[in-house]
């Protein structure tokens, strides 16, 4: 199960996260899939009231007071988290690089 299809069953629950970041994924080693956890801040509905959030992961609206939002607000912290895992594996491919090309001891 990848996070787009975590977040899907949990929208399909009817329930909103407020609260996704990237400790919010596990990977189960036994079934090899991808686990959602820390449903503390979940709210039932299409809209709501956030509870808590954890800020750099947050949308605009969720931060606002008062703290409301609707899928949209999950589906950009989803994304924050995906941009976040880019830039961490981009920032080990170009160590990698840099350290097999450059010889000069830089990197």
């Amino acid at each position: 199960m990848s996070r787009l299809q975590c977040l899907q069953a949990v929208r399909d629950a009817g329930l909103l996260v407020f609260d996704l970041k990237p400790n919010s994924f596990v990977w189960d080693t036994a079934a090899h899939r991808v686990l959602m956890v820390d449903f503390n801040s979940c709210i039932e509905g299409p809209q709501g009231r956030c509870l808590a959030t954890t800020r750099p992961w947050s949308a605009p609206e969720v931060l606002q007071t008062p703290w409301t939002g609707d899928v949209r607000s999950d589906v950009y912290s989803l994304g924050r988290v995906f941009m976040q895992m880019a830039v961490r594996w981009f920032a080990r491919y170009v160590r990698v690089v840099f350290r097999v090309s450059d010889h000069s001891g830089v990197c």
